[in-house]
């Protein structure tokens, strides 16, 4: 297929706090807002660029310019809650009633290359293919070059009932995990499960997380596995700070080679730390607490953002140095 080559991606400067941009406790300029264009069960709004594509219960999916927030383009007949994923920033890929794929433009909306797969929910892509569940529940893949159908395969009844859609594709390993605290690895080439766990997370979701050949997975402990066999290459764990219990981790995010996630208590609060990809040594805690929750930890310009749901939702940053301090909410 013709494949465009990806939009620029426009730049803003970094804000400062000692040149006036903000002050310190406060919250810096809103650059714009659009109102009434997704809804609470579309995805989340997925950048691409020099847009932001979000879901709308009328519109479908839409795309607002990450410049000044207004409208580029919309598609109706695409349903939203199939989700949406960027193929390598050159196109985008979302799904109709039918589960036909269609891909488009990022940031004029052009149509280009469909195919018929049966697609309940988009998962992830690679380079080499888009997976997928169909709407009987099977793990399906749809290559990019050709948008024909490589294979596709019966899950295991708990993954197929329980998948979280938010699977990573890397190095020859498609890794799903489910709200049951299991994940599995299966071959991207072919489909076959290669290496499986189980009995990971108790009150989180179970989110993976891909670098060089290694994933990180939260749960009752955060760890790290060779994303090609499994092999469990470190475990950390940590007290609670207000009883002998452990902390459960959630959902982790890859930066360089660091890893991001919240240590959750029984208390309700989560801490913000970071830690080594290759050695699991911590080396960064935010001196936050914020409610226990599954929301990913961004690291962006001089901060790392954080979501907090309760009591108000708000958005924390804070610098990256060690037991960094909010910068503002």
């Amino acid at each position: 297929f013709d494949y465009p080559p990806a939009a620029k991606t426009p730049a803003e400067r970094l804000l400062s706090a000692d040149e006036g941009d903000y002050i310190v406790g406060g919250s810096p300029p809103v650059l714009w807002g659009a109102h009434d264009v997704t809804s609470a069960e579309s995805p989340a709004p997925l950048p691409v660029r020099d847009v932001v594509i979000v879901g709308h219960p009328l519109s479908g999916i839409l795309a607002l310019d990450v410049v000044d927030g207004k409208r580029r383009w919309s598609v109706p007949e695409m349903r939203m809650a199939c989700r949406y994923l960027s193929l390598s920033d050159r196109l985008v890929v979302a799904a109709d009633d039918h589960g036909t794929l269609h891909t488009f433009v990022p940031a004029t909306g052009e149509p280009k290359w469909t195919a018929r797969a049966d697609a309940e929910t988009l998962l992830t892509a690679d380079t080499e293919a888009i997976y997928l569940l169909t709407k009987d529940r099977r793990l399906r893949a749809v290559g990019r070059s050709d948008a024909r159908i490589r294979w596709t395969v019966r899950l295991p009844e708990d993954f197929g009932k329980r998948i979280l859609p938010r699977p990573v594709a890397h190095r020859g390993r498609l890794v799903i995990t489910t709200s049951t605290g299991r994940v599995m690895a299966v071959n991207t080439e072919s489909g076959r499960t290669e290496w499986t766990a189980h009995g990971l997370a108790k009150e989180r979701a179970l989110f993976p997380a891909a670098r060089n050949g290694i994933v990180v997975l939260n749960g009752k402990t955060l760890s790290a596995r060779n994303v090609s066999d499994g092999k469990q290459l470190w475990a950390y764990t940590e007290k609670a700070y207000y009883d002998s219990s452990l902390k459960e981790w959630s959902r982790p995010g890859i930066y360089g080679d660091m890893v991001y996630t919240f240590g959750c208590d029984t208390q309700g609060y989560g801490f913000p730390m970071a830690f080594d990809v290759r050695s699991g040594k911590k080396r960064w805690e935010g001196g936050v607490a914020v409610g226990s929750n599954d929301n990913p930890i961004l690291r962006q310009g001089h901060g790392v953002w954080l979501l907090d749901d309760e009591p108000v939702p708000k958005v924390s940053a804070t610098s990256t140095q060690n037991d960094a301090r909010a910068t503002w909410s």
